[in-house]
C-alpha cells in the first residue's frame, strides 16, 4: 500500500506543537508532540519522526505483505485494512458486521476524488459489461451490421423506477443495436409528452396510450426508412381492449407492413381474431412481407389454438418464436409472438431475458435482407468567432 504525504500544518503553543493533517489515502490522524526548548533542526527531525510514527500507527502492514504496483492493485480481489486493534476488514465479504466497518462518512478530513463526467461513463461501461441483454443485442448488431433488427417487449410500464426502462431502451436505440423497437403495456398518459419519448432524429416515435394503469403501445423506428401509419386499419381501442399500431414500410422497393398488437387477457379470443382477419384481408395481397408482433395473450405452445388455425394456416403465416416468452408460472407460456409471411427471410430469432419487465422476455427477429446503415446527420451552424 503506497502513501502520499500532504502538507502538514504546524501551530506554535507554549508547550505543545500540533502536527495535523497527516494523510494517507483517505485516512487522517492527529499527533501531538512536546516541543518546548526545541531548535529548528530538532523540530524538522521531530516532524519527520512524527510523520513516520503517525503512518505506522495508522496502518500496520503485515510482515509478509510487500508493496504492490498499480497493476497488482487492480488485479487484487481483496482489500484489507488493519487498524491499531489488528482487526482485518474484508470489504469484498458479504458477511461484514456493519458495526465494525470503518464509517468513511464520519470523517471530516476525508480526501474524496473529484468525480467528473468520466465517472458516469465508467458506471455505464460497468453496467454494459454486466447486462446480458445489452451485450446480446450488441453482439447481434456486430454480427449483422446491415440487417434490420425488429424487437418487442412487454414492459408493464415505461415510467416505473424514475423512467429507468425508458432511458435504458433509448440508450440501446441511440447506439443502433435495434432498428425497430415495439413496446406494449407502456401505461403512459398525457403527463409523458412526445418529447420525453424522442431519443434522437434518427428515430421516429409512434404511440397509442390507453391509461396510466393498463395498456398502451409505443414504437420507435428508423426515420430513414420510408413509412406511413395506417390509422384506418388499427383496432378500435375504445370499444375493445385490443390495441394496435400499423405501419407501411418501403424497403428496397418492397412493401412491408408491421403490426404491433396487444390483447388484454379479458378480451375473448374470437373478437381479437376477427379484428386481425380484417387487417390481413386488406394487406396480405399487396405485401412482400407482413410482421405481426406483440403480446397477444394466446399461448402458441398449445397444439391447437385459434390463432394458429384461423390466422397462420389461412394466410400462410408462421410464428418464428418457438420457446416460452412469459414466465408468470414456472413452465412458461409463449404469448409474445412474431408472425411473418416468409420465415426464410429471417435469421435465428431473439428470445432474451429483460430485467425491466415483470415476466416477459424481449423477442426479436433479424432480416437476411441488407440495407445501408443510417447516414450520419449533418448539422449546419453559424460561427460567431470572427465577429468583433
Amino acid at each position: 500500500m503506497c502513501f502520499q504525504a500532504q502538507d502538514t500544518t504546524v501551530k506554535n503553543h507554549n508547550s505543545k506543537k500540533s502536527v495535523k493533517n497527516v494523510k494517507s489515502g483517505i485516512f487522517t490522524t492527529n499527533v501531538s508532540v512536546d516541543c518546548s526548548l526545541m531548535s529548528v533542526d530538532d523540530g524538522k527531525r521531530t516532524h519527520d519522526e512524527t510523520y513516520s510514527n503517525g503512518i505506522n500507527e495508522l496502518c500496520k502492514v503485515p510482515a509478509d505483505c510487500s508493496l504492490s504496483t498499480a497493476d497488482d492493485g487492480r488485479n487484487s480481489r481483496m482489500a484489507e485494512v488493519t487498524r491499531e486493534d489488528d482487526t482485518v476488514y474484508d470489504f469484498n465479504s458479504q458477511n461484514v458486521n456493519s458495526d465494525n466497518v470503518l464509517d468513511f462518512n464520519s470523517h471530516d478530513d476525508i480526501c474524496v476524488e473529484d468525480f467528473n463526467s468520466n465517472a458516469s461513463d465508467a458506471i455505464k461501461d460497468s453496467t454494459e459489461a454486466s447486462d446480458v441483454l445489452y451485450m446480446s443485442l450488441k453482439e447481434s448488431r456486430l454480427t449483422n451490421p446491415k440487417s434490420l433488427i425488429f424487437a418487442h417487449i412487454n414492459i408493464n410500464s415505461l415510467k416505473k423506477e424514475k423512467n429507468a426502462p425508458l432511458d435504458y431502451f433509448k440508450d440501446i436505440l441511440q447506439r443502433g443495436y435495434i432498428d425497430v423497437l415495439c413496446v406494449s403495456e407502456t401505461k403512459l398518459n398525457s403527463s409523458i409528452v412526445d418529447k420525453d419519448l424522442d431519443c434522437n432524429p434518427k428515430f421516429k416515435t409512434y404511440r397509442k396510450d390507453r391509461s396510466s394503469t393498463s395498456g398502451g403501445l409505443c414504437m420507435w423506428i428508423r426515420s430513414d426508412i420510408p413509412q406511413q401509419r395506417l390509422h384506418h386499419l388499427e383496432f378500435d381501442t375504445e370499444n375493445y381492449h385490443i390495441e394496435s399500431i400499423i405501419l407501411e414500410l418501403k424497403i428496397k422497393k418492397e412493401t412491408w407492413f408491421i403490426i404491433l398488437a396487444y390483447k388484454n387477457p379479458n378480451v375473448p379470443k374470437h373478437i381479437f381474431i376477427e379484428k386481425l382477419k380484417g387487417v390481413y384481408e386488406e394487406l396480405i395481397h399487396k405485401a412482400h412481407e407482413v410482421i405481426t408482433l406483440g403480446d397477444l395473450n394466446i399461448d402458441m405452445l398449445c397444439e391447437s389454438n385459434d390463432l394458429k388455425n384461423d390466422i397462420c394456416d389461412v394466410y400462410g403465416l408462421e410464428n418464428i418464436i418457438l420457446e416460452p416468452t412469459c414466465f408468470k408460472n414456472p413452465e412458461g407460456t409463449l404469448v409474445d409472438t412474431i408472425m411473418v409471411k416468409n420465415s426464410k427471410r429471417f435469421k435465428k430469432p431473439l428470445n432474451l431475458f429483460c430485467g425491466y419487465s415483470d415476466w416477459h422476455h424481449l423477442i426479436g427477429c433479424i432480416t437476411k435482407l441488407h440495407i445501408p446503415p443510417p447516414k450520419p446527420r449533418k448539422v449546419k451552424y453559424r460561427s460567431f468567432l470572427k465577429i468583433i
